[in-house]
């Protein structure tokens, strides 16, 4: 059983101040806490404790006797409390980042994929299953974007959270410092479109803000600029599509062309 102020530990999880400060992070769902249970998994996240219902122990006994990470039993009442969730599911890990397998920067090989200011968690979420289905080698956010150990981007993520690693930065001057050759392809309303624009293997596929679009001081640093076209039959159509849905009809050009 957990103790009260064991409770309001967990609790304080779910605020990004917390998260912060503890390095520290909460999985919800028997799907995910099994994925980070895997003995395989290569993440930079892994688990510490495990606080599940008796359900939950009974059906997962060979992991419990092996004893890799701590075991809590507690009823639904403290699942209910720790949880962040409507309808929690039988299970809650307590994560932490393998610190030692993050570098300061994020490189620049491979196909990425970066964000300006992007603010839904549950877009993020969505996004990061995109690049682990498409084989992306990264997310790069600003520093002003959400946060990416945010209960909904994890959960929307469905298990791709542990394989794509998702670095915040300084926008701007990552860009700055990248290769002279490594292309960057913005996505930019009323820019040339992305069927007709000749596409790379590697570089960096830039999208901005839901609302308002890549800030201006990073348009110069733009390699060329891309664009979904609409092809509404009943004008005026709509004004833009989510990031998500734009991310994935983008990733899935590049592939269909350069795979």
């Amino acid at each position: 059983m957990l103790s009260h102020s064991r409770v309001k530990f967990l609790r304080s999880l779910q605020t990004k101040k917390h998260r912060d400060q503890e390095k520290a992070f909460l999985v919800e769902g028997e799907k995910l806490v099994n994925e980070i249970l895997l003995p395989d998994n290569n993440s930079n996240y892994y688990a510490t404790e495990v606080f599940g219902l008796e359900s939950w122990e009974e059906a997962n006994q060979d992991w419990i006797r092996s004893k890799t990470v701590t075991f809590t039993r507690i009823n639904s009442k403290q699942l209910n409390q720790i949880s962040s969730q409507t309808s929690p599911n039988k299970v809650i890990a307590l994560v932490k980042q393998n610190t030692t397998n993050i570098t300061a920067s994020p490189g620049y090989d491979g196909l990425i994929l970066a964000f300006d200011k992007l603010q839904d968690p549950g877009n993020l979420g969505t996004i990061i299953r995109l690049a682990d289905w498409f084989g992306v080698s990264r997310i790069v956010l600003s520093k002003d974007s959400v946060d990416h150990l945010n209960s909904k981007v994890i959960q929307a993520s469905m298990g791709s959270f542990f394989r794509i690693p998702v670095i915040k930065c300084e926008l701007l001057n990552w860009l700055k410092s990248k290769p002279k050759d490594l292309k960057v392809f913005g996505a930019i309303l009323d820019a040339p479109s992305l069927y007709t624009t000749e596409l790379n293997k590697d570089g960096v596929i830039l999208l901005g803000n839901e609302s308002s679009g890549i800030r201006e001081e990073i348009m110069p640093l733009l390699t060329q600029a891309i664009s979904i076209p609409k092809y509404s039959i009943y004008p005026p159509g709509p004004e833009s599509l989510n990031v998500g849905t734009a991310t994935g009809i983008i990733l899935s050009e590049f592939k269909r062309r350069l795979a």
